[in-house]
């Protein structure tokens, strides 16, 4: 198995991990990075939130295999 992260824990980010099954065979979810403070530190659903999206450049995130589950709004 692979692990694998979610970049962004809002809306998006929250449906791919709680589908993430019917997605991909073969991962292992880790959990979600996301730059907003109140959900660091904390689970969703039961996947935590492991730090800041910048973090993805530490090492200990180094081979992980990515999903980028932000929306945007367009104005």
């Amino acid at each position: 198995m692979r692990d694998i992260i979610i970049i962004g824990a809002g809306s998006v980010g929250v449906h791919v991990a709680l589908n993430f099954k019917d997605y991909l065979e073969g991962y292992n979810l880790l959990g979600f990075l996301d730059d907003d403070a109140t959900k660091i530190g904390n689970a969703i659903f039961n996947f935590p939130v492991l730090g800041k999206v910048d973090d993805i450049f530490q090492d200990k995130f180094k081979n992980l295999a990515i999903i980028i589950g932000i929306a945007f709004q367009y104005i």
